[in-house]
C-alpha cells in the first residue's frame, strides 16, 4: 500500500490487495487483532482501487471485509476502524442510492461516537462524519429533521476544533455545505449568504499549497455560482470563475483533482454564457471541458462525465440560439460518453436519462417522432436499471412518464397514456410532502391525466388532474423559473373544465392563471409563445361567451405575438397558427368582415401544410379549415360552392385521420355530415346526403367524447333521415333521446343542467315524438316524451328510489348506493354549492368537486349494478310503455304534444291497452305562444307575475282596479280559455266520448301538455259566456289533475297508503305567516286557518302561526304529518328551483330543499295558498320548474297549487270550501282532493269572481 500511495501505480495496489488477501488466510485464527489489522487494511486497498476504476465489486467487498474487521476488533480504538466502515458504506450510498446504507453510516457513527471520551481530540471529527451521514440522508428522504440535525452536528464539531487544528478548514467546509443543502430545500438566502462566509473562512484557514486548498476553494466557488443562479447575482458568479480558475491554476498537473477544476470552471464560463450570451464566454466553457477531458488518461471513469458537460454546454447554446447543429452535436458528444460505459456501470442510467432528456427536447423543437421514441427506449432502460430505492428514481419515473405522454400525443396508442400515468403515479409516490421536488411531479401527473382528457374525454379525469395542478401551484414561489409551467397546466385544466361544462368561472379561473404565466415569463424565453397562445385563445372563448371586442381584439393581439415569437419549424408553431385562424374566424363571426374570414382560411390554410399527416393534430387543423367556422363559413358569405366542395374534401381528410377512439371523432364527423347536408340543399344531390346519414350516424354511435356532440350528430340525422324518409330516423331519435339526460348530468349544478336544456331547446324532445306519431309510433312517441321531460326531476328522483329490491339480492350494493345518493341529494340542495354568496371561491370549487366526483362514483356503481346482478339490466333505466301505461289506473292521461307543424293528442284510458291518437289539425304552436303572452301581459297588469308577488300574495284585489276595454283581463281569458276548448280540449274530449255528469260521476282525466301549453290553463278551457249552458266546458265533463310526467303518477299510485294506514298517519298541519319583514301583510291568512280548523273539527291538527312557524319547527311538524297547509307568501327560485320556497318567521325562507332531505313516507296532500306555485319558466316548459312539483319529488302525492298569484280575499273561502268537502267523510283521502278542489272553485266561480280569481287553483298528483 505503501508504494501505491507513493507511486498511484494500479499495478502497485492490486499486489498490494493479493497480499493483504494472503497474510489474512495465513494468520492464526486465534490472532484476532493482527487478522482485523490485516482486514482494516485490505478494505482501504479495496476502496482506493474502487475510487480509481469505479468497480463496484471491490466497493461491496470492501464493506465485507471492513464489517469482519469490526467483528473480531475490541480495542479502544475500535471507532477508527468504524470510520472506515461508514466512509465505505456512504460511497456505495452515492453510487446506488440504498437507504440501509445510510442508516448503517448513521447508526455506527453513533455508537463511535459513545465510545470516545470527551477529550479525545477525535470526537468532533466523528460528530461532523455523523452531521454528513445526516445530511446525505436528508438528500434521499428529504426530512426536514435530519437537515437540522446535520448542521447542529456539524457545527458542534466546528465548534470544539480549534482554529489551529489542521481539521477546522473541513469541517468549516462542511458546515458550509450543510447551510448550502438546506437553502435549496428552502430557499431562505440566509442559509447560503452564511454557507458563502463559513466557506470562505475555510479557505482562509487553509495554509498555502496544502492539499485540499484547491478543494475548498473550488466548494466556496461552487457556493458563490449557486447564489448566482438563484438570485441573479452576477458578481457572485465572476467571484466564483476567480475562484474556479484559482483552485486549477494551483493543482498541479499531477494532481488527480485538476481535471475536475477544469471542469468546474468550464461549467462556470457555462454559466456566465447563459446569463449574457456572449459566444466567447461558450468557448471558453468548451475549452475548460476539453482540457478536463485531455489531462484525463484514455480509460478514466470521470472522462465519460467531462465529455458528458461539454454535451450539456451545446445544449446551453442551443437554448440561447436555437440552431439544430447545437442539439445535434450534443447528442453526439452524449451517445459517445455513453459508449465509454459498461453496460452494468453504476453510471449508465445517469448518462441515459440525460440523454433521454435532449431528445425529449429535441422532438419538441423538430416534432420528428424518430426523437420522441429514442428518448422513450433511453428512459425506459434508465429507469430499469436505477434501482428501486434510489434516491432519483422518482425523477426517472417522471421523466419517462413525459416521454410517453408526448409519444401519446403524436401516435394516440391508449397504453402510451396508461404507462404515462403509471409512471407518474409512481413518481408522486416516491416524493413525499415537503420534498422540494413535489411540485414537478403532482404537475407532471395532473398534465398526463389531463392528457387522457383530452382524447377520450372523460371529465373524471380533469376532476382528478386539478388539485395536483393546484398543489404545484401551490408548492412554488412566485420567482421560481417553472413557476409560469405549472400556472399554465392549471390553466389549461379549467379551459378543458369550461368546454366540457360550460362553466363561465372555469373559464375566468383558466384565463387568470394564464395572465400569471405570461406575467412572470420574459419575453427573451421561448415558452413565453406558448403561454401566450394559451391566454389569447382562452381570451377568443371569453369573448365568445360573454360579447367583450375588447377580449377578441387582445387575443388576436396575443396570438400574432405567440407566432411572431416561434421560429420556423418549432413543432409548435402550426398549433399557434391554426389558434390564430381560429380567432380571427370568431371576430368575422361578430362582426362580418370578410379580411378576418380571408385571414382566418389563410392561417387555417398554413397550420394544416406545416403539419405532417402523422402528427395527431392535423386532423383537427384539417376539420377547422373545412367545417362551417372557415371554409363554408365563406361559401355562406359569399356563395361559391368551389369553397363547399373544398371544404367536404378536407373534412373527410380530417375524419379519416381521426381515429374513433379520438374524443374528437364525432365533432368532425358532424361537422363533416353539416357541409353535405349544405350541398344537398344546394345541389340536391342525393350522394351528399346518404353520405351525411353515414356520417352522423356513426358519429352519434361512438361512444367518446362530450355527449354534446354526439347529441348534435343525433339530431342532423333525425333531420337528413327525415328527408330522405329513412328507416334509421327512429334509431337516430332514440338515440338523441338517450343522450338527453347526459347533457344535463347530474354532476352538474341544477342551474348548470338547466342552461345545457335551454342550449337544445325543449322543442327537440316534442319534434321528435311528433315524428314518432306521423309513423305511428305512438307507444315510442310516449316513451320519448316521457324521457326527454322533466330530465332535472328526474335526476333526483333517481336519488330516491327505493332499493329494497336490489337489498335482497346485494345488500353491499345497495347501501352503497343509498349513501351515495343521500351524499348526492345534499349537495345537490346545498345552494352554497350552486352560488357564490357565503363561502369562499376554493371551498366552493371544492364542494363543486366533491359532488361531481360523487356523480361519477354514482353513474359507476349504477351501471355496475346493471351488468353484474342477475335481473336488473334495466336498473334506473326509462320505464317502457308497458309501465307507463299504469298512470291511467285511475283514469284517463292525456299528453299533449305541440310542434310549429303539428298538434296530437295521445290518450291512455283504464280499460285500453293502447294509446288513442287525436289529432288536432286545427291548433299550432305560434297559436299556443301568442296565448301565453297574451296571458302574461294579463297577470302582469293586474299585479299578479312573479315580480310582482313580494308585495301581495296576491296582486291586487280582483274588483281594486277598473281597466279599459281591451286591457280587461277577463275579456283576454274569455277567449283564452274558449280558444283552448275549441281548439285542443273540446276535440279531445268528443274522442274520448265524454258526457255531461254530475261532479262526482265525471272521469277524471291527468293532463300532460308540452311546450308553451305547460303555461296555459288548459282545466279552465271552455265557453263561459253563455248563462246556464251546459256542455261547453272542461269542468262539465271531467275533473282534472295535472301531472309533470306519467313516471311521476305511476309511483305516486305505488306509494299511496292503503286506507288503514290514512286513517291511523293522519294529521293536518297548518302553517301562516300573516306579516313577515318586506313582504306585504296578509291578513286574509289568520282566517283562512281559522276556517281549516274549523272544518277539521276533532282530526289530529297541529298550527303553526307567525312567530311560531319557524323553518325549525315546520321542518320538525312536517316529518309527522301528512297533510300540510301553507297560508303564506311563496318564492320562486327559476334558475335554482330547489331553492324556491316559502316565508316563515322574520322573513326566513324554508327552502324546498329542506323538505327534500326529509324523510316523509306518510306524506299525501300539500295545500299551497301562495303565489304562483305551479309557474314554470319560459325556456324550461318541459322540465316542470316550480313549487308544487317540487313537492311532489319531497314525497307528497297531491298537491293544491297556483298557476298566477292569488288575492288575499280568495284564498279562505277556496280552502274552507275545499276542506269542507274532505272532510266530509272523517278521515280525508287524498285521492278525492281534485273533486274537492273543482267543487271549491266552482263555487268561486258562480259567485262572480273575475276569471283571474278562480282559474289559476290546479291540482297536480292524485
Amino acid at each position: 500500500m505503501k508504494y501505491y500511495q507513493e507511486s498511484r501505480n494500479l499495478t502497485d495496489l492490486d499486489q498490494a490487495i493479493v497480499l493483504l488477501e494472503e497474510a489474512q488466510r495465513t494468520t492464526s485464527p486465534d490472532n484476532h487483532e493482527m487478522i482485523s489489522m490485516f482486514l482494516n487494511d485490505l478494505g482501504r486497498a479495496l476502496f482506493n482501487r474502487f475510487k480509481r476504476l469505479g468497480t463496484m465489486p471491490d466497493l461491496h467487498k470492501s464493506i465485507e471485509v471492513q464489517k469482519e474487521s469490526l467483528e473480531l476488533v475490541k480495542t479502544s480504538s475500535r471507532f477508527l476502524y468504524v470510520n472506515h466502515l461508514v466512509e465505505y458504506v456512504l460511497a456505495r450510498f452515492e453510487q446506488l442510492g440504498h437507504i440501509d446504507d445510510i442508516n448503517t453510516a448513521i447508526l455506527f457513527t453513533q455508537e463511535a461516537i459513545k465510545d470516545i471520551p470527551d477529550e479525545n481530540s477525535e470526537k468532533p471529527a466523528y460528530m461532523n462524519n455523523l452531521g454528513n451521514a445526516y445530511l446525505k440522508r436528508f438528500r434521499y428522504q428529504g426530512n426536514i429533521d435530519d437537515m437540522n440535525a446535520a448542521i447542529e452536528l456539524v457545527e458542534k464539531a466546528v465548534q470544539l476544533t480549534s482554529d489551529d487544528d489542521p481539521n477546522k478548514p473541513a469541517r468549516l467546509n462542511g458546515l458550509a455545505n450543510s447551510l448550502l443543502s438546506r437553502f435549496e430545500r428552502k430557499g431562505n438566502q440566509a442559509d447560503i449568504e452564511r454557507a458563502i462566509i463559513i466557506a470562505e473562512s475555510a479557505v482562509r484557514l487553509c495554509p498555502e499549497n496544502h492539499p485540499n486548498q484547491s478543494l475548498y476553494i473550488n466548494g466556496l466557488a461552487s457556493m458563490l455560482l449557486m447564489s448566482h443562479e438563484s438570485f441573479d447575482k452576477i458578481e457572485d458568479l465572476q467571484k466564483a470563475i476567480v475562484l474556479y480558475q484559482k483552485a486549477h491554476d494551483i493543482a498541479q498537473n499531477e494532481d488527480p483533482d485538476k481535471a475536475k477544476y477544469a471542469n468546474n470552471l468550464g461549467n462556470s464560463f457555462l454559466a456566465l454564457f447563459e446569463a449574457n450570451d456572449e459566444i466567447e464566454d461558450f468557448e471558453r466553457a468548451l475549452s475548460m471541458f476539453q482540457k478536463a477531458i485531455d489531462l484525463l488518461p484514455e480509460v478514466h471513469p470521470d472522462r465519460s462525465t467531462y465529455m458528458s458537460n461539454m454535451g450539456n454546454a451545446f445544449m446551453s447554446k442551443f437554448n440561447s440560439f436555437e440552431e439544430p447543429e447545437d442539439i445535434t452535436k450534443a447528442i453526439s458528444i452524449k451517445e459517445n460518453a455513453l459508449a465509454l460505459l459498461s453496460k452494468d456501470h453504476s453510471n449508465r442510467a445517469i448518462y441515459l436519462y440525460s440523454l433521454g432528456n435532449i431528445y425529449i427536447q429535441e422532438f419538441e423543437i423538430s416534432g420528428n417522432l424518430d426523437s420522441i421514441e429514442k428518448a422513450t427506449i433511453y428512459l425506459e432502460e434508465a429507469t430499469q436499471l436505477l434501482p428501486n430505492d434510489h434516491t432519483k428514481k422518482n425523477r426517472y419515473f417522471d421523466c419517462l412518464g413525459g416521454a410517453l405522454l408526448y409519444k401519446f400525443r403524436n401516435l394516440g396508442h391508449e397504453q402510451d397514456i396508461i404507462r404515462s400515468i403509471e409512471m407518474r403515479e409512481k413518481s408522486v409516490k416516491l416524493t413525499p410532502v415537503g420534498h422540494f421536488n413535489r411540485a414537478f411531479h403532482v404537475s407532471h401527473l395532473g398534465s398526463s391525466i389531463l392528457g387522457r382528457f383530452e382524447y377520450f374525454g372523460n371529465v373524471e379525469d380533469i376532476i382528478k388532474s386539478i388539485p395536483l395542478l393546484q398543489e404545484a401551484v401551490d408548492l412554488t414561489f412566485n420567482g421560481h423559473p417553472h413557476k409560469p409551467v405549472f400556472l399554465t397546466n392549471l390553466g389549461t385544466a379549467y379551459f378543458n373544465y369550461f368546454d366540457r361544462l360550460g362553466d363561465i368561472n372555469h373559464l375566468q379561473s383558466s384565463i387568470y392563471f394564464y395572465q400569471e404565466a405570461v406575467r412572470l415569463t420574459p419575453s427573451f424565453l421561448s415558452d413565453k409563445a406558448g403561454y401566450l397562445c394559451n391566454l389569447g385563445d382562452g381570451l377568443a372563448h371569453r369573448f365568445h361567451a360573454l360579447g367583450d371586442i375588447s377580449d377578441i381584439n387582445t387575443a388576436i393581439k396575443l396570438l400574432m405575438e405567440a407566432v411572431a415569437l416561434t421560429p420556423d419549424g418549432n413543432a409548435n408553431k402550426p398549433l399557434y397558427i391554426n389558434t390564430l385562424g381560429e380567432a380571427h374566424l370568431t371576430r368575422y363571426e361578430q362582426g362580418g368582415n370578410i379580411l378576418d374570414l380571408d385571414q382566418s382560411i389563410s392561417f387555417k390554410h398554413n397550420a394544416v401544410m406545416l403539419t405532417p399527416d402523422s402528427h395527431p393534430n392535423k386532423c383537427m387543423y384539417l376539420s377547422n379549415l373545412a367545417n362551417s367556422y372557415a371554409l363554408s363559413a365563406r361559401f355562406e358569405k359569399l356563395h361559391d360552392i368551389t369553397d363547399l366542395e373544398k371544404s367536404i374534401s378536407v373534412g373527410e381528410n380530417a375524419v379519416n385521420l381521426t381515429p374513433d377512439e379520438n374524443s374528437s371523432k364525432p365533432m368532425y364527423l358532424h361537422n363533416l355530415g353539416t357541409l353535405l347536408l349544405s350541398l344537398y340543399e344546394e345541389t340536391e344531390n342525393t350522394t351528399a346526403i346518404h353520405k351525411a346519414v353515414q356520417h352522423v350516424s356513426q358519429a352519434a354511435l361512438l361512444q367518446v367524447g362530450p355527449p354534446i356532440n354526439r347529441f348534435k350528430a343525433a339530431q342532423l340525422w333525425v333531420q337528413c333521415a327525415s328527408i330522405l324518409n329513412d328507416p334509421s330516423l327512429l334509431e337516430a331519435g332514440a338515440m338523441s333521446v338517450e343522450l338527453l339526460p347526459q347533457l344535463a348530468w347530474m354532476g352538474l349544478p341544477v342551474k348548470a343542467q338547466h342552461n345545457e336544456l335551454i342550449n337544445v331547446k325543449g322543442s327537440w324532445i316534442r319534434h321528435l315524438a311528433s315524428e314518432a306519431i306521423l309513423q305511428a309510433k305512438h307507444n315510442l312517441a310516449i316513451e320519448w316524451l316521457e324521457q326527454g321531460r322533466s330530465i332535472v326531476w328526474g335526476h333526483l328522483l333517481q336519488l330516491q328510489n327505493p332499493v329494497e329490491e336490489l337489498e335482497m339480492v346485494q345488500p353491499i350494493l345497495a347501501n352503497k348506493l343509498k349513501q351515495l345518493s343521500i351524499g348526492l341529494r345534499k349537495s345537490i340542495s346545498n345552494s352554497d354549492y350552486q352560488q357564490a354568496s357565503g363561502k369562499g371561491k376554493d371551498i366552493l370549487e371544492k364542494d363543486s368537486q366533491r359532488h361531481r366526483q360523487l356523480a361519477i362514483e354514482w353513474d359507476h356503481l349504477v351501471k355496475t349494478i346493471r351488468s353484474t346482478v342477475p335481473n336488473f339490466d334495466g336498473f334506473l333505466l326509462p320505464s317502457k310503455f308497458g309501465q307507463l301505461c299504469k298512470a291511467a289506473n285511475d283514469g284517463i292521461v292525456v299528453i299533449i304534444n305541440i310542434t310549429g307543424q303539428q298538434c296530437d293528442a295521445l290518450a291512455i284510458c283504464p280499460d285500453r291497452n293502447t294509446v288513442l291518437h287525436i289529432p288536432l289539425p286545427d291548433f299550432k304552436e305560434q297559436e299556443a305562444v301568442e296565448w301565453q303572452n297574451v296571458l302574461a301581459n294579463v297577470i302582469t297588469k293586474s299585479g299578479r307575475s312573479i315580480e310582482q308577488s313580494k308585495t301581495e300574495r296576491a296582486g291586487r284585489p280582483w274588483n281594486a282596479q277598473k281597466l279599459d276595454k281591451a286591457d280587461d283581463p277577463d275579456v283576454s281569458l274569455e277567449r283564452i280559455l274558449a280558444g283552448l276548448w275549441g281548439k285542443v280540449v273540446g276535440p279531445i274530449v268528443e274522442a274520448l266520448n265524454l258526457s255531461v255528469v254530475p261532479n262526482n260521476e265525471r272521469p277524471h282525466i291527468w293532463w300532460c301538455p308540452t311546450g308553451s301549453l305547460t303555461f296555459l290553463p288548459i282545466h279552465a278551457s271552455g265557453i263561459y259566456g253563455i248563462p246556464g249552458s251546459l256542455g261547453n266546458k272542461l269542468t262539465d265533463f271531467a275533473v282534472s289533475s295535472y301531472i309533470p310526467t306519467l313516471n311521476a303518477l305511476v309511483n305516486i299510485q305505488k306509494c299511496s297508503q292503503s286506507n288503514d294506514d290514512m286513517k291511523s298517519n293522519f294529521k293536518l298541519l297548518t302553517v301562516s305567516q300573516e306579516s313577515a319583514p318586506g313582504y306585504q301583510p296578509l291578513p286574509g291568512t289568520r282566517q283562512e286557518l281559522a276556517r281549516v280548523r274549523a272544518c277539521a273539527g276533532n282530526m289530529p291538527i297541529s298550527c303553526l302561526t307567525d312567530s311560531e312557524a319557524t323553518v325549525g319547527n315546520v321542518l320538525r311538524e312536517i316529518s309527522s304529518s301528512s297533510w300540510v297547509h301553507f297560508a303564506c307568501h311563496g318564492v320562486q327560485d327559476i334558475e335554482n328551483p330547489t331553492d324556491s320556497g316559502l316565508i316563515l318567521a322574520n322573513g326566513a325562507l324554508l327552502k324546498l330543499s329542506e323538505i327534500i332531505n326529509l324523510s316523509l313516507p306518510n306524506a299525501d296532500l300539500a295545500f299551497l295558498s301562495a303565489c304562483q306555485t305551479a309557474t314554470g319558466a319560459k325556456d324550461l316548459s318541459e322540465e316542470a320548474v316550480h313549487l308544487a312539483a317540487g313537492m311532489l319529488l319531497a314525497g307528497y302525492k297531491g298537491i293544491v297549487a297556483t298557476m298566477w298569484s292569488i288575492t288575499d280575499r280568495d284564498a279562505p273561502q277556496v280552502a274552507e270550501d275545499f276542506y269542507k268537502r274532505v272532510f266530509k267523510d272523517g278521515v280525508p283521502d287524498p285521492r278525492n282532493a281534485a273533486r274537492a278542489l273543482d267543487h271549491a272553485v266552482e263555487k268561486l266561480r258562480d259567485g262572480g269572481a273575475p276569471y283571474l280569481s278562480w282559474v289559476p287553483f290546479i291540482h297536480i298528483g292524485i
